[in-house]
């Protein structure tokens, strides 16, 4: 099956991880994807009652295109099972979403990691078995042992793939870690917070990687400009020099968004 060139450049949606600490705005934020169409929020933090009671107040109608996805109460392996079995459904594109929304990555992982090694049993050399393999649907991700990152950055590298073909917006927000020059000083500026290596990998299954912060007079700011102490990327043309943008609103994106 072939596509035409000029589909390839067109309504491929935003893919955008947003980090940063507590209370940067990134939860405020993502829901601004409701611009473009119903938002299926997965809460894996179960914050989003200060969301909903932030936007009852400055903005009830975005609130109504928002469906929240609760894993409250729920074991590691079953909120894994749920959420695949949601990215099935996804897939098979019988839905009216536009935006799906990640709350947080930094959860998601841990509970991803305990779900997936759930399924391994140590042996003697530091090496696990498989009771089973990893199905995403009908693809599987063969992983080589237990407790190790490299199982996980296997596991993650499919699911963003997954992701990428659902055809509509993805937003993942993510806490942070602070920076840790080798020689052991710690940098005020934060980096993403994932395992091992999938902090550089999992930016480059993204189009846009920002990070989010509150500036000295209290205003929500969005880094887009690469730097040594910002991990963050754009594909935006117009962006100031300062690599801080102007409008802090996901509206900058309205041209590349998937709409429904």
């Amino acid at each position: 099956m072939s596509t035409p060139l000029k589909d390839m450049a067109t309504n491929r949606g935003l893919r955008l991880i947003q980090y940063g600490r507590s209370g940067a705005g990134k939860s405020v934020r993502a829901s601004e994807a409701a611009r473009w169409g119903k938002v299926e929020y997965h809460d894996f933090d179960e914050q989003t009652q200060n969301l909903a009671r932030y936007l009852a107040d400055v903005d009830p109608s975005r609130a109504d295109k928002i469906n929240v996805v609760s894993y409250a109460g729920l074991s590691d392996t079953a909120k894994y099972k749920k959420f695949l079995d949601r990215l099935i459904e996804l897939k098979e594109k019988k839905n009216d979403v536009a935006t799906l929304v990640i709350d947080s990555y930094t959860r998601f992982e841990f509970i991803y990691a305990a779900a997936i090694f759930a399924g391994y049993t140590p042996s003697a050399g530091g090496f696990g078995q498989a009771r089973g393999t990893l199905k995403l649907g009908s693809d599987s991700v063969i992983l080589p042992g237990s407790g190790d990152y490299a199982v996980l950055a296997a596991a993650l590298k499919k699911l963003t793939g997954w992701l990428k073909d659902l055809g509509i917006n993805i937003i993942v927000n993510a806490h942070v870690r602070d920076y840790l020059e080798a020689r052991g000083s710690v940098i005020d500026q934060g980096t993403l917070a994932a395992s091992g290596q999938i902090r550089e990998f999992l930016p480059t299954e993204f189009t846009e990687f920002h990070y989010l912060f509150t500036d000295d007079n209290g205003k929500h700011r969005v880094q887009v400009k690469p730097s040594r102490f910002y991990l963050a990327k754009t594909s935006l043309t117009k962006v100031p020099t300062t690599g801080i943008l102007l409008d802090n609103s996901l509206s900058v994106f309205d041209d590349v968004a998937v709409k429904k």
